[in-house]
């Protein structure tokens, strides 16, 4: 194979891993943001055109615009999120429980899993022929010490990313409690109430030990309410969460079964009194009172 053929062949192999690294992560981010996640597939046309431009120019600027691009969607989508928040997460929490090296997270669907380690795979096979693609095109050998470039970005930013998305490290002397309320939107008032008895009730409790409040916002939808208790659960590392309306209690209750933490919801919202007290049970007790 001549030099101009192994440049073409992993040219090509460089951009279709790329593309599938693309593709499987818009599919595992349906599960998190719904089909809007599909628009991630837009990246494809765009690396295709980096490509294309440097082919028809052969200009370096075009090369590394490419290189720098790949490099970000390897890092960010494939190393990061699709190995380390999902391959490694899966496999490490469920052959090392007690480690508590990798990320944990919730409950996830099966075609959530399966993509994050269909995205692993893609990336690096994507660093592989993204690699002998730029050897191929480099001729120098003066110029090969430039490879270091992209291969320190992705070194970089893997590292970066592991970091952010590492747990808040346990201390046995102090209590983590999570309580997820709304503080914003019409339940605001009920949740700062209810933070403030919270407080209130953990300034009486006098132990050796020191209890420790985490909020968490429980936004307006449930996909927000999800979203901050896993914050809470897998990442501030909580021991218990209370939640200030009763839908947050219905949404933290698998993942307190799965991490074996008490929850309480001790309230409920204004829309869920109402619809009760409106719910057809709720009238027929009000009629056997009036009837008695």
């Amino acid at each position: 194979m001549s030099a101009v053929q192994e440049r073409h062949v992993y040219a090509r192999l460089s951009f279709a891993s790329l593309a599938l690294t693309i593709a499987f992560t818009s599919i595992r981010h349906v599960f998190r943001f719904g089909p809007a996640a599909l628009l991630f597939n837009l990246l494809t046309p765009v690396v295709l055109l980096l490509l294309l431009w440097y082919r028809s120019t052969r200009r370096a600027v075009a090369l590394w615009t490419y290189a720098l691009a790949g490099a970000w969607i390897v890092t960010g989508f494939g190393l990061v999120d699709g190995l380390w928040k999902g391959t490694l997460a899966l496999y490490g929490n469920y052959f090392f429980p007690s480690a508590g090296v990798f990320p944990r997270s919730g409950p996830r669907p099966y075609g959530f899993e399966a993509a994050g380690i269909l995205t692993s795979v893609a990336s690096l096979l994507a660093l592989s022929y993204g690699y002998r693609f730029l050897r191929a095109t480099i001729e120098r050998d003066r110029s090969r010490s430039i490879l270091f470039i992209p291969s320190l970005l992705i070194i970089a930013g893997t590292g970066l990313g592991v970091w952010r998305g590492s747990a808040v490290a346990a201390d046995d002397d102090v209590i983590r409690i999570g309580v997820i309320v709304p503080t914003r939107g019409p339940a605001a008032p009920l949740g700062h109430a209810f933070v403030r008895a919270v407080e209130l009730a953990k300034e009486e409790r006098t132990t050796r030990r020191r209890y420790e409040l985490v909020i968490g916002e429980s936004g307006t939808t449930p996909q927000e309410t999800r979203a901050a208790i896993e914050r809470l659960v897998y990442s501030q590392r909580v021991r218990a969460i209370v939640g200030g309306i009763s839908l947050s209690g219905q949404i933290v209750k698998p993942y307190a079964i799965a991490e074996g933490s008490p929850t309480s919801a001790s309230a409920r919202s204004k829309r869920s009194a109402t619809e009760s007290s409106t719910s057809p049970t709720s009238r027929s007790r009000k009629t056997k009172r009036r009837a008695r």
